[in-house]
């Protein structure tokens, strides 16, 4: 500034101020950030996926939110480089979603950044479970025997469930964690003479969240039974029957 025409008079002086200004022309430079969605698990359940509400915050306030589904992106261009904030919003989502890839993502001049947000759907199985306890009850005389044999309970039911367990008179088991169905209680006779019986074998049905049971009961006759009462009494029978026919006889 201050170029132009002045004029000199004589005996005078005159002053002329040439002002030179320099203004440094500032070019910005930009980066750019793009977010992707990627959804994952198996969603063939679900009628309709929900929204992922995708936030972006960063230098000199910017905000700014964004509706993807599966599969999309969204690039914010002309982003000042910097440090941005990647979230999700989760109030709509339910507890079988998770959620990877948020965060922090810098943001540098001329340059893109990428960020992945990805949703992982995991349907969660809640399993009900019952429980099964089978007692053992040993009755008659066992005064002859030296020892008990071993009381061998099996149980099977659904899914290919099997075990046994060996149980003492007045003892009990608890299988916990059971399946709800039909299950079969019984004993392993192999080792048991003819003198034992076995009663409360059969079906059980457990039903989640409850406790069923069954008992087994075996019982020791040390007599042997002839036409359905035990050979002693049968033995008396035919002696006093035999004493009645020698009195006919006598008289």
């Amino acid at each position: 500034d201050g170029e132009g025409e002045v004029e000199v008079e004589a005996d005078l002086e005159s002053v002329v101020t040439i002002v030179n200004t320099y203004d440094e022309i500032v070019v910005e430079a930009f980066g750019s950030l793009t977010v992707i969605k990627s959804v994952e698990g198996d969603t063939s359940g679900l009628q309709e996926l929900p929204d992922f509400i995708i936030h972006v915050t960063g230098p000199e306030e910017f905000s700014e939110t964004v509706i993807l589904e599966d599969g999309e992106s969204h690039t914010w261009h002309e982003l000042l480089p910097g440090m941005y904030q990647v979230n999700e919003d989760k109030t709509g989502l339910s507890t079988e979603w998770t959620v990877d890839g948020e965060g922090e993502v810098e943001v540098e001049a001329d340059l893109e950044s990428v960020v992945t947000i990805v949703n992982t759907y995991d349907e969660i199985v809640v399993e009900v479970f019952g429980s099964l306890t089978v007692s053992k009850e040993v009755r008659g005389d066992l005064s002859e025997l030296d020892e008990l044999p071993d009381f061998i309970i099996e149980v099977t039911g659904p899914e290919g469930f099997s075990t046994s367990v060996t149980l003492e008179d007045g003892e009990s088991y608890t299988w916990h964690e059971l399946a709800p169905g039909e299950y079969t209680v019984s004993e392993d006779k192999s080792e048991l003479s003819d003198k034992w019986t076995v009663t409360g074998e059969g079906d059980v049905t457990v039903v989640e969240d409850q406790e069923a049971s069954a008992e087994i009961v075996n019982s020791y006759n040390d007599l042997p039974v002839t036409g359905g009462q035990p050979a002693l009494f049968a033995f008396a029978g035919l002696a006093l029957s035999g004493i009645g026919v020698l009195l006919r006889r006598k008289w």
